[in-house]
């Protein structure tokens, strides 16, 4: 009897542990799809830089003319530097 009772107890539980795996329903949700921003970025044209120097052939007492010309555009600017001995 005690071999009747424990084998019923084994077959219940092992029925109940099966039947809860089949009760589980899976179901997949696709997730949401996250784009990111579009950044768009602005190439500027690198300054042209023209250097010009001028020496007026007197050696060590003469003068000399820097010139340096940036140009970007929309814009050209003009330095010009003299130095005399």
């Amino acid at each position: 009897m005690m071999k009747a009772v424990a084998l019923t107890v084994a077959i219940l539980a092992s029925g109940t542990i099966l039947a809860s795996a089949q009760d589980r329903v899976i179901i997949d949700v696709p997730g949401v799809k996250v784009t990111p921003p579009r950044v768009d970025i602005e190439r500027r044209d690198r300054p042209v830089e023209k250097r010009v120097i001028e020496t007026d052939g007197r050696g060590r007492g003469g003068c000399e003319t820097k010139s340096v010309t940036r140009s970007e555009p929309g814009e050209t600017k003009t330095v010009t530097k003299e130095r005399c001995d």
